[in-house]
């Protein structure tokens, strides 16, 4: 792989206390200027003023700090930069130290940015809007500012303490990485403004710190939209890289979601991997761990997924990457129109209205009866699509967006980083992506809206035929109506609503009885013994008839003397089915019969239930499950409306009579 030139600055020395005077307005006069041994104060005074202001506009354009401070929940330290007594600056600095609020910025940062931590007017929020118009009265620029301006000499010695704090930390190994990792943000590549110059930070910043590992012992919790090290502060930073450190040797804990992202978005740009399989396999073991605290991962690496095969030139295809790692039901598009996949009804599940994993049906164990029979079913579609010029992928396909833009691993902050040759990925069910001149476009489906339903439809229609083959007790019965709106498929084929229906139902009859054919296997290398074992007892059994044959003759003339009369009563039979059901249906129970034979309504026979005390649903399912016990099958199906089946009609008529 080629990775873009990177400009890395080198992690910059511990900064002499000159030049942080310098840069921090200190009445230091520069060669040329004013300074205090001339006498010139006013002009020392004015200098001073100058290089404030430009050290606040070196801040203000660094626009990425706006969003450090935003991210910070901590109130202001309570400074007094105008307090004249040391000791109570002293106590103030103290104080803002073991807040935190010291080391939280004049640790991590360069010293233009120590100004954001002095309140140049009172103590508040360090807010960048709350400080520009006290900047601006320095130079006159603003008439209206609520903050007042405040003499340089009285913010000194809070500056100089700064200064000095800023020079003990300044050896600490952690923080000038860190220091030289912030200062990326000023490299070329984030020139630019908005999300790319956000991405093209992380990316850079990212990349020098690749082989940085951390032992921090405290976790500070982070939270942020679309996360990068540039929100974090110097414990977040430490917190984040040390949890890293510990999910690459394989000990993945909970923390923060926003830190999980961050790593994500290093992953996604191949950032401490070997190469774009390693780095692959990386994502795959932290969603597969870290899902269990967070599900929500669900929701975005599916598809980034699905842009990192797409986006870096991999081996293996994607197809087969979803299936070696079983992820079908999160791509169902992938597998629906492949007529070899045995386990078809997966990705047709994932599509469907009707969720058959919850039928009692499956749950009484005929789960893999069904599985197989809906993919004889979507075989015998596929042939009748063949068979009329119709594209079977092309079921459910409205039309095809085509040369739209494409932008890989949205939501996500990502820099394309890679510069890669011309190439086409072709996936599935119409989906193309083309990459030409570093720019991708691609080609996506626009598919119907009623796909759920007739999906559901031909899920519940395979299983309604299997329960009726079956003699499953219950009944359920599919609802044609979504077949309507396949207008191309019934145009095409010349079929009707209704012929589509019988057309599941032999589809499912023929697989019922190729799998229940009993077939019968003779093993002709003992053909030749069991031949001879049968002569054997042929002539035996006629032997044996010859020598019995006088004994036979008189036993043959008694019997006939003693024979049973013709008039002797017969062996009692056991009763029918249908007899005993007689017998055990109450007269409430009979009279539905009659009533829904006779074409009567369901609200006659609701009547009738609510007459005897009981609801419809009762009186039914008691009909049915006496009818079970007898004759070991349903009389009624109550789907909508009650209904007799059409095998039992004649039946029923004759043991109502």
């Amino acid at each position: 792989m080629t990775n873009r030139a990177i400009p890395i600055p080198a992690k910059p020395a511990q900064r002499q206390s000159s030049q942080l005077d310098r840069r921090l307005g200190q009445a230091i006069p520069q060669p040329g200027q004013p300074n205090q041994q001339s006498g010139k104060q006013e002009h020392q005074q004015e200098w001073q003023e100058q290089q404030l202001g430009q050290t606040w506009h070196r801040l203000n354009r660094n626009w990425w700090w706006s969003e450090v401070v935003d991210a910070q929940s901590q109130p202001a330290a309570d400074i007094n930069p105008n307090a004249q007594d040391a000791d109570t600056l002293q106590s103030q600095l103290a104080a803002a130290e073991q807040t935190d609020q010291l080391s939280l910025f004049s640790s991590d940062l360069s010293t233009d940015v120590v100004f954001a931590e002095i309140e140049l007017a009172q103590p508040k929020r360090f807010e960048l809007t709350g400080k520009t118009a006290g900047i601006e009265s320095l130079h006159g620029n603003t008439t209206s500012s609520t903050n007042t301006a405040v003499n340089i000499n009285q913010a000194a010695p809070l500056v100089t303490k700064l200064a000095q704090l800023i020079d003990q930390k300044a050896a600490d190994p952690v923080q000038q990485t860190f220091r030289a990792m912030r200062a990326l943000a000023a490299s070329s590549i984030a020139g630019r403004t908005g999300s790319a110059s956000d991405a093209g930070i992380f990316y850079l910043q990212a990349t020098f710190m690749q082989d940085f590992t951390d032992n921090f012992a405290e976790v500070v919790p982070f939270q942020a939209y679309y996360p990068t090290y540039l929100h974090m502060n110097y414990q977040q930073l430490r917190t984040y890289f040390t949890w890293r450190t510990k999910v690459r040797s394989g000990i993945i804990e909970q923390t923060s979601l926003s830190y999980v992202y961050v790593y994500i978005y290093e992953l996604l740009a191949n950032v401490g991997a070997s190469s774009y399989e390693d780095s692959l396999e990386k994502l795959m073991t932290l969603w597969l761990a870290y899902r269990e605290f967070e599900p929500q991962l669900d929701t975005n690496l599916p598809d980034w997924l699905r842009d990192y095969h797409i986006y870096y030139p991999l081996a293996e295809s994607f197809e087969s990457f979803v299936a070696k790692k079983k992820l079908t039901r999160f791509y169902p598009d992938l597998f629906l129109y492949d007529t070899n996949n045995a386990d078809i009804l997966l990705p047709w599940s994932c599509i469907s209205s009707y969720d058959a994993n919850k039928s009692k049906f499956v749950e009484a164990g005929y789960s893999e009866l069904l599985k197989e029979c809906f993919a004889y079913v979507i075989k015998q579609l596929s042939e009748l699509c063949v068979s009329h010029d119709m594209a079977f992928d092309e079921l459910f396909l409205f039309s095809v967006s085509r040369g739209s833009g494409w932008v890989p691993f949205q939501r996500a902050v990502f820099y394309p980083w890679l510069e890669q040759s011309d190439r086409e990925v072709i996936l599935p069910n119409h989906m193309q992506f083309f990459h030409k001149n570093n720019h991708w476009t691609h080609n996506y489906p626009m598919l119907f809206q009623y796909r759920r339903a007739v999906a559901g439809y031909l899920i519940k229609k395979t299983e309604a035929c299997l329960r009726k083959l079956t003699g499953y007790k219950h009944r359920i019965k599919a609802d044609t109506s979504p077949m309507l709106s396949m207008h191309t498929l019934l145009q095409k084929t010349g079929m009707k609503v209704l012929d589509f229906d019988a057309f599941i139902e032999q589809a499912a009859d023929d697989f019922y009885l190729d799998k229940t054919k009993i077939v019968v296997e003779v093993d002709l290398t003992n053909l030749q013994r069991i031949r001879a074992e049968a002569l054997g007892t042929q002539q035996k059994l006629i032997v044996q008839e010859n020598d019995e044959a006088g004994s036979a003759g008189a036993e043959n003339a008694d019997a006939v003397a003693t024979a049973t009369p013709s008039n002797a009563a017969a062996p009692p039979q056991p009763p029918s089915g249908w007899a005993t059901l007689r017998e055990a249906l109450t007269s409430v129970e009979r009279e539905a019969l009659s009533l829904i034979l006779t074409g009567c309504s369901d609200g006659d026979v609701k009547a009738l239930a609510d007459g005897s005390g009981m609801m419809l649903e009762v009186l039914i399912d008691s009909i049915n499950e006496k009818s079970m016990d007898h004759i070991s099958d349903n009389l009624l199906d109550f789907v909508g409306a009650i209904e007799i089946y059409d095998d039992y009609r004649d039946s029923i008529i004759r043991m109502l009579q």
